[in-house]
């Protein structure tokens, strides 16, 4: 039972008044002798002392206890306390209201690099702070102190050592708080330098994705966003920033892969590798493709997933691009073969009708026919070079062409082949010059745009209209057309009133491969074609449309005026005694049994002795034994299987066997010309070619080499 003091004193004098009063009669009552009443007298202050004393000790003791075991406990509390202080990560301080530290543990002493606090030299709380900072420290602890507000929270970030390689940032805290019932100001001090070495590279690295040109994030598994670049959250112009969710993000950028979210979703919970290719369209006919590829990783334990947006249209383009220009190569290839096949054949034909015109030229109507007939054989072979502008460039022959008359045939051809509901109409600027070029060429140009217009106005009908004018190339024209240069143009305009054509389709017109006319039966090649046309004429195209207006193609092709320094194509009329020879011996060589008999049979009837040989290797045997060098003229073509004339030239070459040689062709390129002036042949010729051409080129030939033998000698 716990007593105060007051109580204590109270039981004290209590007891000291009952002794005074009682202990006399209780000795009288207890001893009767005066002997032993006297020692009684005499014992009687000892017993008081003795017994006042045990009874203070118990009322003491109880005390004391306590007293110990408080004392114990608020050293052991103190303690406690203070290795709680010391172990803890952060730097505290202690600091009286007039501003000194009374109290460092030893984290705020490593901190701020303080050694120990004397009380001899007291130390003001901001003198602990770097000079550039200690203004801004006083000041705030004065504010704490002035502040009538019981609770007052400063939070700042300060950065230390600058200048060493080692730069530290601490996070300073400033509070009130109590001790012994008087205020004081805790100050926390915190280490945060790797979290804002963090926050920097974090945001380093945000800037790093910003600058990338395809979107980027990180996600969790759930699909709730991290980390995102500017470029994702700004995808097709939009603020996306309000989407914190991968798969609701992306729904609002493709509607195609909003119907994937739970797809989506299940990948990512799922640690699944996703790569998928998306393809819009900005309008009907121009598409863009997408990227969409998803990748899971592992950090500390967590899991995460990489998100890569990208545009992919350009690589995806290139490749189509490269696929265009191998099926292109593909087909010039195939084109080559297919055009000297078919010019061989050709060849035979306009042989032998040679041969008939010449039989039968008593007979006018007949040799009318044949003459058609021969003219067709030409425009076939000027046809058959323009299959190979496809693949690559052609060599063909040049000559001065009458547009007016071009126009007019074309127009004849497709007549017939369109509908009744279209109507033709020509305006033609009365005496164009000529045009330097070959009629195959210019008939295939405006064959195409034709009926290119016919085709699209085949529904509904319209009007196609062809205009030829001559004008001059001035500097608005040269500055939408640069491949041009000044001088004087014929233009021809071929318009129709047909749908037009949409925007998205007027910058792909003249690729290779691209038509908007994959319903009737378009391949994607005859602008391409028109394009290379023009352009190895040095002119230029260009096209005007709007949809539902209609179409117009503008074709520039450069004037040539100097009419006499122009060779015809074909050879000029001479005499038959011109053409004719003198028993001259000719090897020809050709793997084309019909046409080598034909051009066999009309030297004969110039007067020629010609052997022919079909098979290249006989022809190399002959070479061999020299049993050529009897001959007086070699004519060898330029494409046979398993040995080439090439390969026979070079032999006779290597031979040393003096006799001219002349190189013929289906198709003449620039590779075969200077192969040919690599050879040293004499001459080049084209076939099919008529029997003038052939007769010429083979008496300057033989002619020209009997000077050279004759001034020898």
């Amino acid at each position: 039972m716990r007593l105060s003091e007051l109580k204590i004193v109270f039981l004290y004098v209590l007891f000291g008044c009952l002794w005074i009063l009682f202990s006399d009669q209780i000795i009288y009552l207890i001893f009767s002798n005066p002997e032993y009443l006297t020692i009684a007298q005499s014992v009687k202050g000892w017993v008081y002392v003795a017994v006042t004393g045990i009874l203070l000790y118990l009322l003491i003791s109880s005390y004391s206890q306590e007293i110990r075991n408080l004392y114990k406990k608020e050293q052991k509390e103190r303690k406690e306390k203070e290795t709680i202080l010391t172990s803890t990560h952060d730097g505290i301080i202690a600091i009286k209201n007039d501003g000194e530290v009374f109290y460092l543990n030893t984290r705020a002493k490593e901190l701020l690099g303080f050694q120990s606090i004397e009380s001899s030299h007291p130390v003001k709380f901001w003198k602990l702070f770097p000079s550039d900072a200690q203004h801004i420290i006083e000041k705030v602890f004065k504010d704490i102190e002035n502040s009538v507000s019981k609770e007052f929270l400063y939070i700042t970030q300060l950065e230390i050592n600058k200048n060493s390689d080692n730069p530290k940032w601490l996070e300073i805290k400033l509070n009130r708080g109590f001790f012994q019932h008087d205020n004081i100001t805790i100050c926390t001090v915190r280490d945060i330098t790797e979290n804002i070495r963090h926050y920097r590279d974090v945001e380093l690295l945000k800037k790093a994705l910003d600058q990338v040109g395809i979107a980027l994030a990180i996600v969790e598994t759930s699909g709730r966003i991290l980390l995102g670049n500017n470029t994702l959250f700004t995808w097709g112009g939009k603020d996306l920033s309000q989407f914190k969710y991968l798969p609701e993000l992306l729904g609002e950028i493709f509607s195609e892969l909003g119907k994937r979210k739970d797809e989506i979703l299940k990948v990512l919970q799922n640690r699944e590798n996703f790569l998928v290719t998306i393809e819009s369209k900005d309008g009907e006919l121009r598409p863009h493709y997408y990227s969409l590829a998803i990748y899971p990783v592992e950090l500390g334990g967590n899991l995460f997933a990489i998100v890569i947006l990208s545009d992919i249209t350009t690589q995806i383009l290139s490749e189509k691009r490269l696929l265009q220009k191998q099926r292109i190569e593909s087909i010039g290839f195939l084109a080559s073969g297919i055009a000297h096949d078919f010019n061989n054949v050709l060849g035979s034909i306009l042989a032998n009708l040679e041969l008939l015109i010449d039989e039968y030229s008593d007979y006018p109507s007949l040799v009318n026919s044949l003459d058609n007939i021969r003219n067709a054989v030409f425009r076939g072979r000027e046809m058959t070079s323009q299959i190979l502008s496809i693949g690559k460039e052609s060599k063909g022959e040049h000559t001065l062409v009458n547009i007016e008359k071009i126009i007019d045939e074309v127009v004849r051809l497709i007549r017939p082949k369109i509908f009744r509901s279209i109507n033709i109409i020509t305006d033609v600027e009365p005496s164009l010059p000529h045009l330097l070029t070959s009629p195959g060429q210019l008939h295939q140009i405006l064959l195409n745009l034709c009926m290119n217009a016919c085709t699209a106005m085949s529904e509904k009908g319209g009007t196609l209209h062809i205009k030829a004018e001559k004008l001059y190339a001035d500097e608005s024209l040269l500055a939408r057309h640069p491949e041009l240069v000044s001088g004087n143009y014929i233009r021809i305009i071929v318009s129709d009133t047909g749908p037009g054509i949409l925007p998205e389709a007027l910058e792909h017109i003249f690729e290779p491969f691209f038509t908007t006319q994959l319903k009737n039966g378009g391949t994607g090649l005859g602008l391409y074609i028109v394009r290379t046309i023009v352009t190895s004429l040095s002119g230029g195209i260009s096209v005007y449309s709007e949809p539902g207006k209609g179409s117009k193609f503008c074709v520039y092709l450069p004037v040539y005026t100097e009419v006499e320094k122009v060779s015809p194509v074909y050879i000029s009329p001479i005499t038959r005694e011109e053409l004719e020879g003198k028993g001259e011996k000719i090897l020809l060589v050709d793997d084309e049994p019909l046409l080598a008999k034909a051009i066999g049979k009309v030297l004969q009837k110039l007067g020629y002795e010609v052997s022919v040989i079909n098979n290249p290797k006989i022809a190399m045997d002959s070479i061999e034994k020299e049993t050529i060098s009897n001959f007086d003229l070699l004519i060898i073509d330029n494409l046979m299987p398993e040995i080439t004339g090439e390969e026979l030239i070079a032999k006779v070459k290597e031979k040393n066997i003096l006799v001219p040689i002349i190189l013929t062709s289906g198709f003449i390129t620039d590779e075969v010309i200077k192969k040919g002036e690599k050879l040293g042949v004499v001459g080049i010729l084209e076939k099919p070619c008529s029997s003038e051409t052939l007769g010429k080129l083979v008496r300057k030939v033989l002619t020209e080499f009997n000077k050279e033998k004759a001034n020898d000698h």
